[in-house]
């Protein structure tokens, strides 16, 4: 599994490494990030063929604050087809249930075959 470093966005665009593009290759393994909400996920899918992509809950429920009841939750799958023009995902995941012990949220691929991903949060500016 391999870390995400997650960009900064500020107004200027996103920073980067001149040497490359802010997007990496997935790992064979699946990925990981720091997920400090609002922390934006991003999947492009480069070939032809259908990918899955799982964001793994680490919780089966949460308590909602001022609901005072639990909900369910569970992985999230999307699936990014790039023969219809569906051709990247952008998912802004909730720590809430999705964050493991080291804050980092957790990603496998039905393959990593023609997959590049990459995290970027808004930059504190003002």
């Amino acid at each position: 599994m391999a870390t995400l470093a997650v960009q900064e966005l500020d107004e200027d665009g996103i920073i980067r490494d001149t040497d490359s593009d802010i997007f990496v290759a997935a790992a064979t393994a699946g990925d990981e990030y720091i997920n400090n909400f609002p922390t934006v996920l991003v999947v492009k899918n480069t070939g032809t063929a259908s990918r899955t992509v799982t964001i793994t809950a680490q919780k089966t429920s949460i308590r909602v604050a001022g609901f005072g009841q639990d909900i369910t939750i569970s992985n999230i799958s999307l699936v990014i087809d790039a023969a219809d023009n569906q051709d990247e995902a952008w998912v802004v995941v909730p720590t809430a249930g999705y964050n493991d012990g080291d804050g980092k949220v957790q990603i496998t691929y039905s393959s990593e075959t023609d997959l590049k991903v990459c995290a970027f949060k808004l930059a504190n500016v003002g």
